[in-house]
């Protein structure tokens, strides 16, 4: 099994977000139960994301909306990997390929926190 490379500034960043959005303090104020919300939020966001991918629906309603945007059936397969890639290898490949950062957001559906899987 391929183990998969985050964006760690990425994930910081969404940490310390959360502590400003849910509880309105900054990490050196919070406290440990605080702390843990908001990584256990991040992290099932990071799981969320890859696995709406995965599922039929996502990958149809993206194969849709590669169409309206012009963007070829091979462009999307790359696109479809990207998250599987490490960070250097999917800058690279968006590099060459001139996608936007929010591709993923464009095209693939992303499920309602309160959807059970």
């Amino acid at each position: 099994m391929q183990a998969h490379e985050y964006d760690k500034e990425y994930i910081k960043q969404s940490i310390i977000g959360k502590l400003q959005r849910y509880d309105g303090c900054a990490l050196a104020e919070a406290t440990e139960q605080q702390i843990y919300k908001a990584v256990a939020s991040t992290v099932r966001d990071q799981i969320r994301f890859r696995l709406s991918m995965k599922t039929r629906y996502a990958v149809d309603v993206a194969k849709e909306r590669a169409a309206e945007f012009g963007i070829p059936s091979q462009v999307l397969d790359i696109i479809y990997r990207l998250p599987d890639m490490t960070t250097e290898e999917k800058d690279t490949v968006m590099s060459e390929l001139g996608l936007p950062e929010d591709i993923f957001s464009r095209l693939f559906p992303v499920f309602p926190s309160c959807q059970a899987f």
